[in-house]
């Protein structure tokens, strides 16, 4: 596993559970974190960026594998650690992060991530629920995805199945190659809204309250795209 910062820290350590350890939950209060798709266990290395204030606690409860990286003072300015995580097909993971980016590669699983501050770059991602404070999302998803932000901009292609997307403020762009037979929901509160789908795509325009078995039944994709302040675009 190589990540770009990795070749700028010394101090480095590697962890890998045993088999039967198929759940991941990481805790980070500050630091990048890259994420890619493993073998047969879950393994974790962490790069000391800064580690003067660190407190990291490295185990397993229910069957679960936890990392716990915090600082002990309350600016947390002496603790900085980059993680990155190789993460077994079919593995699920909850992820959080005080500040710092977020990166995945081909990381198909049941995925809970929530950052507070920093930008998350998604490279063949599916089953993701994302929450983001501040920052921007983008890059590319596989499957059937959640994504909440705060402030930041959200800008996804090469998609093909139903995406939730919604911001405070910021713009959404989601762009499509294959057409969803689903629902597609796109909500900000200031910005603009744009929804590319292939030529000839059937679509409907929903609500709120429309269920989502009329897509089924129409063989039609649902789009709800709804902007408070800003041009809402789809086509």
């Amino acid at each position: 596993m190589w990540v770009w910062w990795a070749s700028a820290v010394a101090m480095a350590e590697h962890h890998t559970w045993s088999r039967d350890i198929q759940a991941l939950d990481l805790q980070n209060a500050s630091g990048d974190l890259h994420i890619e798709r493993g073998g047969e266990r879950i393994e974790v290395t962490l790069y000391r960026v800064r580690d003067a204030a660190c407190v990291i606690s490295l185990g397993d409860e229910a069957e679960r594998a936890t990392v716990r990286i915090r600082s002990r003072n309350r600016r947390g300015t002496d603790c900085q650690i980059n993680v990155a995580v190789r993460l077994p097909v079919g593995a699920s993971a909850a992820l959080t992060l005080g500040s710092g980016d977020l990166h995945a590669v081909d990381v198909e699983s049941r995925v809970r991530a929530s950052v507070g501050a920093g930008d998350v770059l998604l490279e063949g991602a599916s089953g993701w629920q994302l929450e983001l404070g501040a920052g921007n999302v983008s890059g590319t998803l596989t499957g059937a995805s959640a994504i909440q932000v705060g402030a930041g901009n959200v800008q996804l292609n090469e998609l093909s199945s139903p995406v939730t997307a919604e911001v405070g403020a910021g713009r959404i762009h989601l762009g499509y190659t294959t057409a969803p037979v689903g629902r597609i929901d796109a909500i900000t509160g200031v910005g603009d809204v744009e929804i590319d789908l292939p030529d000839g795509t059937p679509v409907t325009l929903v609500n709120a309250r429309d269920p989502d078995e009329r897509a089924r039944a129409l063989g039609t994709t649902l789009v709800r795209a709804q902007s408070g302040l800003g041009h809402v675009r789809v086509h």
